[in-house]
């Protein structure tokens, strides 16, 4: 036989999603799908996964597994906005992920003016204790330190936070107690 046989009562595989945005990705698996056709309804999912934009979520974020990271080809491109979209959906889940809040952050402020990113980092004196890309503009500068100062705060002496080693926001230092003794509150 040279033709392929194909059981009667089996169905035939169902075409794969083409997106109407981005025409040469297509998914095959259910997952996949859902994810095209989001990302066809939210069209910035595309333009931040195939641009370099976005520090956190773009094209070469470490976010992604390495093979995907630079890849412009139908496969990686796919690779990223399927991840793209878990993490949005986790957001709804666990609103607390800093990893999910940077790819919801991302779609909600792709277009703002000034949108771009950093690796920020936390330091106590001059080493680095924790370090993460995110995307900020400067309108939001405030509002995703204090996200990334709440991941990373664990009680440490904590004396600043970088952007690619510029400062972006110091501590207040630690304050010493009272010389002579403590005076419990009360004023002597």
């Amino acid at each position: 036989m040279t033709k392929r046989m194909i059981h009667p009562y089996m169905a035939p595989p169902p075409p794969p999603v083409k997106s109407r945005v981005m025409r040469l990705v297509a998914a095959w698996t259910p997952e996949n799908a859902r994810a095209v056709r989001w990302a066809d309804r939210n069209p910035v999912a595309w333009e931040i996964v195939t641009t370099d934009t976005s520090r956190a979520m773009g094209l070469g974020a470490p976010e992604y597994d390495e093979r995907v990271w630079h890849g412009t080809d139908s496969e990686a491109v796919l690779a990223r906005v399927v991840r793209l979209h878990e993490l949005v959906l986790e957001a709804r889940k666990r609103p607390s992920s800093l990893y999910a809040w940077r790819a919801v952050f991302a779609m909600e402020h792709f277009h703002d003016p000034g949108f771009t990113g950093g690796l920020f980092a936390q330091h106590v004196g001059s080493k680095e204790h924790f370090h993460l890309l995110l995307d900020y503009t400067p309108a939001t500068l405030a509002e995703v330190i204090g996200r990334f100062a709440a991941w990373t705060y664990h009680g440490s002496p904590v004396t600043h936070i970088t952007i690619y080693g510029v400062t972006v926001y110091q501590y207040a230092p630690p304050r010493k107690a009272a010389q002579g003794g403590l005076s419990h509150g009360r004023p002597e």
